[in-house]
């Protein structure tokens, strides 16, 4: 099930992806203070506090090693000038990026199902987070992390001449990517989410599928209805009679998707077992394979005597 989505300030998301593109993800408190959008992302739980023993501390923009006081609590450096310098404990606080969060929250911005987990391809640099619809295609999507160094594009060959579904997938980065790289297996679309984001958008809560879908060549027709029943590409709007409903699950939608193909071309009785297999359902009937759905389905999906149609009044 996709959760609501949460909305980002644009500038926001801008200071998240360059911080993803560091070594360590990490801010000091000097950096967080500078910034206001750093507290946003606190807030949407993006960044969290580093609990860890401090090690430096960034004091007008330069790095102190730390040490503890020998003679008392606290911490503090040593300076050519001034010796022995104290810090104060709300300096040393550091803020780390949350990259699973950063990606679950990305994954619903492209309406990606959170049923299954996301899977790791590459340790802490690129990840899978699942499949989306673009029209009738669907495409494995991956993120990249450090997308601009030479590494990073040598990672991301090596997992895609691994990756099942490299032919259908597409590669969304935190920085655009280093074009200077190998060539990709399967040729991917490869794209750093900020060029996904209009320049004129200051709240970000979801992410254009159609200008990927102009990316990609694709192309997702717009919304045109001329009868009782319309059904978006990918099956996951069906409007019937003037009502509408919406499917989320891969098996609902191709279910809706044949039913609706079926009733436009003039053929609206299909054969329950034939729907089932072509939507992969290991279900032996329609209500099983809609069991969970939270849609009121029954008002639109009639079945009975081993086929399956859409209820339409003409």
């Amino acid at each position: 099930m996709i959760s609501s989505s949460p909305k980002i300030s644009r500038s926001a998301l801008a200071l998240l992806f360059d911080l993803l593109s560091t070594p360590k993800l990490e801010l000091s408190a000097e950096q967080f203070n500078a910034r206001e959008e750093y507290r946003e992302l606190l807030a949407a739980r993006l960044l969290t506090p580093v609990s860890s023993t401090p090690t430096s501390v960034c004091i007008h923009g330069r790095d102190h090693d730390i040490l503890p006081n020998a003679t008392g609590p606290g911490f503090g450096y040593f300076s050519a000038g001034a010796g022995w310098v104290s810090v104060p404990m709300e300096e040393l606080q550091r803020y780390r990026a949350d990259p699973l969060r950063v990606l679950s929250v990305l994954r619903q911005w492209l309406e990606i199902s959170d049923r299954s987990a996301i899977a790791v391809l590459q340790h802490d640099a690129i990840w899978d987070l699942g499949d989306t619809w673009m029209g009738k295609r669907k495409l494995a999507v991956l993120f990249l992390r450090r997308a601009h160094l030479p590494k990073s594009m040598q990672q991301l060959q090596q997992a895609l001449q691994v990756f099942p579904r490299r032919k259908s997938a597409m590669v969304l980065t935190d920085v655009p990517i280093n074009t200077f790289g190998p060539d990709l297996p399967g040729e991917p679309l490869c794209t750093d989410l900020m060029g996904l984001i209009p320049p004129d958008e200051e709240m970000v809560g979801s992410i254009d599928k159609e200008l990927i879908a102009d990316l990609l060549g694709l192309g997702i027709p717009k919304r045109s209805q001329t009868g009782p029943v319309y059904c978006s590409e990918d099956g996951g709007e069906l409007v019937v009679n003037g009502e509408t409903y919406h499917f989320t699950g891969d098996i609902h939608r191709s279910i809706i998707r044949q039913l609706s193909d079926a009733w436009l071309r003039g053929e609206p009785r299909l054969r329950t077992a034939a729907v089932l297999v072509e939507a992969e359902s290991n279900a032996k009937a329609i209500s099983q394979a809609f069991n969970r759905c939270k849609t009121d389905w029954r008002k639109a999906v009639g079945y009975g005597d081993g086929f399956s149609w859409l209820i339409v009044e003409e």
